[in-house]
């Protein structure tokens, strides 16, 4: 047990209907619902810096105790909280990861853990601050301490230090929160650790996930990763990349690893370092990470499949011209997207696509060729995202401007809205476009994974699923037909 130490955190999330994923989005994660027992136990999904931070801690010595409950999931707030005191007491400092989809239920538990340890600081911090509409709503809550802007590891020690003037650091004074050094402060790659799996449960993981690099320079509009990152490309040199993967095998025996960066192609010339000192030091690993297909070659994924590379995922995002000009995404090059697929198909590594549906300047039609898109590249898995307007990106700023956002909601319940927007794949999902409502795109997105799956000839995808699509297709053209006869419709 540490007495007056620091508590590291990653909280509970008591509603058992959805699953919590804090990793993805650059870090800003979602909320998703979840269908079957909701008595079993969730999955657990692992986030970079809160691992990362604890390295840091470890290194420097700190006296500190890592608590992601992802690992326990506490079904209520005293078995949490028993555990929490049986390997803590009286704590100085207690850090909180939070995210988009539990800035709410984060402070409902920070408030209960208050009572019991009311001398405690509470600090609070995670990429969704890089949004200002979210910090914003942190700060009219009049909670935490301290709220934290720049990237963790790069202020943590400065934080436990008590250090007077902390680059992204908000602290709670007289009623209001004021900042003493307004600099935005983001980590340093090449310094981090590797991430603490041996404070953590590893065996209850499907891989170890990894980060090698941040920032990216592409700047699409719609992107997470852009927000939270920004586009100064940060990365840790290959050898520091092989010492990391070296140890986690090592230590761990774990073979699956996940390589969360915005895009590993971006630097070509590094990839191609990490793949050939892989192969150099005989680390035998399975690995999985998202590219560009426009930085991406016949050579490189030779290489990148010899090094254990098993599966690439990558945005194709859309197949609707208006869609990726609105967006800034310029890669339209589908027969070179094609080539790439097939060719990956032939060495065996699997490809996976993500696509957009419904984003600003989509159509029914432009949705459909997205689909078709999907299947004539024969990739092995399509994911279809319909949109979440996160706050400080370009779709929301549209949704906010086209009015298809609840801004009325927005104006007399800040907190709810916000909660709502964090719900994915929810059944309230968006359409950013006036050309599809969001019924069309709830059953367009049914449209485009059984079309996809049945495609693909997955088990279970019989014809019966002909008969759905045509169904479908009927409702989501009986309301374009609706749209187009009521009068005053308008279109983007």
């Amino acid at each position: 047990m540490i007495d007056k130490g620091i508590l590291l955190l990653n909280l509970p999330f008591f509603d058992r209907s959805f699953l919590v994923h804090k990793e993805m989005q650059s870090g800003i994660g979602y909320k998703i619902k979840r269908s079957g027992d909701l008595s079993k136990k969730r999955k657990v999904l692992p986030i970079c810096d809160l691992l990362y931070s604890a390295a840091i801690l470890k290194k420097e010595k700190v006296k500190f105790f890592l608590d992601d409950d992802q690992f326990y999931d506490s079904k209520n707030f005293d078995a949490y909280f028993l555990r929490l005191s049986k390997n803590c007491k009286n704590p100085k400092k207690i850090i909180v990861r939070t995210s988009f989809g539990t800035i709410k239920s984060d402070i409902e538990i920070c408030k209960k853990i208050k009572k019991k340890w009311p001398n405690s600081k509470f600090i609070a911090y995670g990429p969704v601050f890089s949004s200002n509409e979210i910090l914003e709503l942190a700060k009219n809550y009049k909670f935490y301490d301290s709220l934290i802007v720049s990237e963790i590891e790069s202020v943590l020690i400065d934080i436990i230090n008590n250090k007077k003037s902390i680059p992204g650091k908000y602290d709670f004074v007289s009623g209001k929160y004021l900042i003493k050094n307004k600099e935005i402060k983001y980590t340093e790659m090449d310094l981090i650790p590797p991430p603490a799996y041996d404070l953590v449960d590893s065996n209850q993981l499907d891989s170890l996930i990894i980060q090698t690099q941040r920032g990216c320079p592409v700047g699409c509009s719609y992107c997470p990763y852009f927000l939270s990152q920004k586009n100064k490309f940060r990365a840790k040199k290959p050898l520091t990349v092989i010492k990391e993967l070296k140890y986690l095998t090592k230590t761990f025996g774990f073979k699956n690893i996940t390589i969360h960066d915005p895009i590993l192609s971006l630097d070509i010339k590094r990839l191609k370092e990490i793949c050939n000192l892989i192969i150099k030091h005989k680390i035998d690993i399975s690995w999985d990470c998202e590219t560009h297909l426009n930085h991406i070659d016949e050579e490189t994924l030779n290489l990148m499949k010899k090094a254990g590379c098993t599966r690439m995922s990558m945005g194709i995002e859309s197949a609707n011209d208006n869609v990726l000009n609105m967006v800034n995404r310029r890669f339209k090059d589908w027969e070179k997207a094609k080539k790439i697929i097939t060719f990956c198909r032939k060495i065996g590594i699997k490809t996976r696509g993500y696509f957009l549906l419904g984003m600003p300047g989509d159509s029914v039609r432009g949705t459909y060729m997205s689909i078709e898109l999907s299947k004539y590249l024969e990739l092995d898995e399509a994911s279809f995202n319909l949109p979440i307007p996160i706050p400080g990106t370009d779709p929301y700023k549209r949704g906010v401007k086209l009015k298809l956002l609840d801004l009325n909601l927005r104006q007399k319940d800040p907190k709810s809205f916000f909660e709502e927007l964090s719900c994915h794949s929810s059944g309230n999902d968006l359409s950013l476009t006036r050309k599809i409502t969001n019924r069309q795109l709830i059953f367009i997105s049914k449209i485009a994974i059984h079309s996809f799956n049945y495609f693909k000839g997955r088990k279970g995808f019989l014809r019966i699923n002909l008969l759905k699509i045509f169904i479908y297709k009927v409702i989501v053209h009986l309301d374009s037909f609706l749209m187009f006869v009521v009068p005053g419709t308008k279109t983007e």
